[in-house]
């Protein structure tokens, strides 16, 4: 896990605005199985719940994401496989920022995630995935409002 996290953070230096280079389902994939594979792994050294929190929490944006994108689709009647712009990096789009900010925002919401699965994993402590999601959500409604102030003042 810790050479498959290095080797995505050297790839993120290429896929960064303006991506010279893009992974695709193959690698997204290759790493998804490899997050799952080392879920049940330590599912043996601890307890279950905390095992399946270490996961779902370090991909909380891409779940919540998804999740709400089925969500969203079934509250508007419309087939789970159709696309729209409701996602959360169009949302930031939309409200003024640019392509680098919105990467860098989404970057900075999945780093408090990782780092508090990582202090997860080391404490054993629940609470602490549950402030870390709080902490998260707080960053992400932060950098929106910020950003749609930000808007209206260049508006006026």
């Amino acid at each position: 896990t810790i050479a498959l996290s290095g080797s995505s953070c050297g790839f993120m230096f290429y896929n960064f605005s303006p991506a010279l280079i893009f992974m695709g389902d193959s690698g997204s994939m290759t790493i998804g199985y490899a997050f799952a594979t080392a879920a049940l792994w330590s599912a043996a050294k601890r307890s279950t719940l905390l095992a399946l929190s270490l996961p779902v929490l370090a991909l909380g944006l891409p779940i919540a994401d998804t999740a709400f994108a089925f969500l969203r689709r079934a509250w508007h009647r419309k087939s789970p496989s159709q696309s729209d712009r409701g996602h959360m990096h169009h949302r930031l789009l939309d409200s003024g920022m640019s392509d680098r900010q919105a990467v860098l925002a989404l970057y900075a919401i999945c780093l408090v995630l990782a780092v508090g699965s990582v202090y997860l994993r080391m404490t054993e402590d629940l609470s602490v995935g549950l402030a870390t999601v709080v902490i998260a959500i707080a960053v992400f409604v932060g950098v929106r409002a910020l950003r749609a102030r930000q808007h209206r003042l260049r508006d006026r």
